[in-house]
């Protein structure tokens, strides 16, 4: 059996795109395109808090000024705390060297030299004695003939 195709109904398309559109139709685009602004408007001014708070301490309106005058003074303050660094270790080194010069000092008087200008140490005789140097050895020792190396 053979059997012959059908011919194809048409639908009416606008009909479908219409009931499909109905519910974007019936909003209204003003109210979605205000609250989308005020939404934008709000994250925008949470994310630059630190901005505004900024550039009200300087008394400015442009954030570079205001970031280039907080990065100033963060300089410093920072140079600041290293020359207060410097100045204490610079005040513990004169307090070192003012003991040590002090205990210098009571070293001096309790070494201090004699009528005869003699230092009041002894110095034993064998530091002070000089001998000469011998000219000759004093044992014959092993001649480079005796070792009979080539």
């Amino acid at each position: 059996m053979i059997t012959t195709p059908s011919a194809i109904q048409e639908i009416d398309i606008s009909q479908q795109a219409d009931e499909l559109m109905s519910g974007i139709n019936n909003t209204k685009l003003v109210k979605l395109l205000g609250v989308s602004t005020v939404g934008h408007v709000v994250i925008i001014l949470l994310l630059s808090v630190g901005n505004i708070i900024m550039c009200a301490k300087y008394s400015t309106i442009d954030v570079t000024h205001a970031y280039a005058l907080n990065t100033q003074e963060i300089k410093d303050a920072l140079l600041a705390d290293k020359q207060r660094i410097l100045d204490e270790k610079d005040a513990a080194i004169a307090a070192r060297d003012a003991e040590m010069a002090t205990k210098d000092a009571k070293a001096d008087k309790k070494n201090t030299k004699d009528k005869d200008g003699n230092n009041s140490k002894v110095v034993p005789k064998e530091f002070t004695e000089t001998k000469e140097a011998p000219t000759e050895p004093d044992e014959g020792g092993i001649g480079l003939d005796d070792l009979g190396i080539d």
